[in-house]
């Protein structure tokens, strides 16, 4: 008797322990902070960094992107399995009397180092021009980027553009999101179309541009999930 009772007290509390391991990790809350302090937390690095004006004051903001030290369990998407990934969190500087404190945060948007299918270890781009915050991220065979504006408080999405190429046909689509206009401008053709042809034969290869309308409202970068699971269109991801 007193084997069983241990036995089961043995496999409740690895049920226990596994409950507890399978819990996805809190993130931290970083609103507020400044960039002297999130430079030296212990559990996280900067990753990408990127400064320029943003609020139209006439001062530097800066953006970065940190990752986590440990390991995270995360849930990426709602069909996504537990997984173990280094966590990486977009944060949004604003200099407020000199001072550089954290005004947005965003902490799934940015895909981990796995998620590049075909490309490894990737990391995002950063950029800041006319006011406009920019992440883009390559892969193997496409790319995107997002474009940021800061619109009362908040830094809403005004356009994004995907460029993707089929490795076999060399088939090209460029999809620009446009929510200043509300619609899709999407672009197909062939790299062929890039390179100088040298005959007539091969001049019959020739882009076909599509237009789309949405009713998507635009999103703040704090309201984005992972990339590629907002659905502007059918079958129109950003």
């Amino acid at each position: 008797m007193k084997k069983h009772i241990l036995l089961f007290t043995v496999f409740f509390h690895t049920l226990m322990i596994f409950a507890q391991e399978e819990k996805p990790t809190e993130y931290p809350n970083f609103t507020g902070k400044t960039l002297a302090e999130i430079e030296k937390d212990k559990n996280w690095y900067v990753l990408e960094k990127a400064t320029g004006d943003l609020n139209k004051d006439g001062k530097d903001d800066v953006v970065i992107v940190i990752e986590s030290k440990e390991d995270f369990i995360e849930i990426r998407c709602a069909d996504c399995p537990t997984s173990l990934s280094k966590a990486r969190i977009v944060l949004v500087f604003l200099c407020m009397n000199d001072t550089y404190k954290v005004h947005t945060q965003n902490n799934v948007f940015i895909p981990r180092s796995d998620e590049g299918g075909m490309s490894a270890m990737i990391a995002p781009d950063l950029s800041i021009a006319a006011n406009q915050l920019t992440i883009a991220q390559q892969y193997t065979r496409s790319d995107v980027r997002y474009v940021f504006e800061l619109q009362e408080d908040q830094f809403m999405i005004i356009f994004s553009e995907s460029n993707s190429v089929h490795a076999a046909s060399g088939d090209t689509e460029i999809c620009a999101f446009d929510f200043t206009k509300n619609e899709i401008v999407i672009t197909k053709g062939n790299i062929a179309n890039e390179e100088e042809l040298g005959n007539e034969e091969e001049e019959g290869i020739k882009e076909k541009t599509t237009i789309i309308k949405f009713d998507k409202k635009p999103k703040s970068l704090s309201e984005f999930g992972i990339m590629y699971e907002w659905e502007i269109a059918e079958y129109r991801y950003l």
